[in-house]
């Protein structure tokens, strides 16, 4: 008697088990996915050609991005990027350190990057969002100049999305040896903010 009790307690507690397990085990769609990213265009500029750009181009009243006090480590660049289908105007605006080592002379440049993503010229235009993080660059060949130069440069951008783009992470590896402009691939936690 005690072992058909045993036995019957036993597969009592393995059925919902059974029917559990491949519900848990079922990835969810929505869950994650990869699109591709590529840098579609990019410029370096100064802060007085952003506002030029601001004001003159996308039409607003003024230059909405931080002017950086110390304007030996920062760098801005106006650019195009494509995420998945999606292609967004973009502002990058960075801190950055240097460390040259002249053995090997190789500059590396590590970022504090912020790329701000808009729609700019509309009515709707919303500047705080996009993605921020660290580009890391190894410049091979530097020259200090004038005019600085270099033969071509490794790199990476590790970049995590904000506002709109939040749960959305980058990563593109940067070769100037294989292409001037970056591709790689967006992560996309699509459900982290469903209930």
């Amino acid at each position: 008697m005690k072992k058909i009790v045993v036995v019957i307690l036993a597969m009592a507690l393995l059925v919902p088990l059974v029917l559990i397990a491949p519900v848990m085990a079922a990835p969810n769609e929505d869950a994650w996915r990869t699109v591709p990213v590529s840098m579609l265009s990019n410029k370096q500029v100064t802060y007085a050609q952003l506002t030029d750009y601001c004001v003159n181009v996308w039409g607003l009243s003024e230059n909405p991005y931080p002017a950086y006090p110390t304007a030996a480590h920062t760098a801005y660049y106006v650019f195009t990027v494509q995420i998945g289908d999606d292609v967004f105007e973009g502002v990058s605006c960075n801190t950055y350190t240097a460390a040259y080592n002249p053995t090997t002379k190789v500059l590396t440049l590590t970022y504090d990057a912020v790329w701000y993503l808009g729609d700019w010229g509309k009515d709707n235009a919303r500047m705080n969002q996009g993605f921020k993080g660290k580009v890391i660059a190894d410049v091979y060949g530097y020259k200090s100049g004038p005019p600085p130069s270099y033969d071509y440069f490794l790199g990476s951008f590790s970049l995590e999305g904000f506002q709109r783009f939040n749960h959305q992470s980058i990563f593109m590896p940067a070769d100037t040896r294989v292409s001037t402009l970056s591709s790689g691939l967006c992560t996309v936690l699509g459900n982290r903010d469903k209930n």
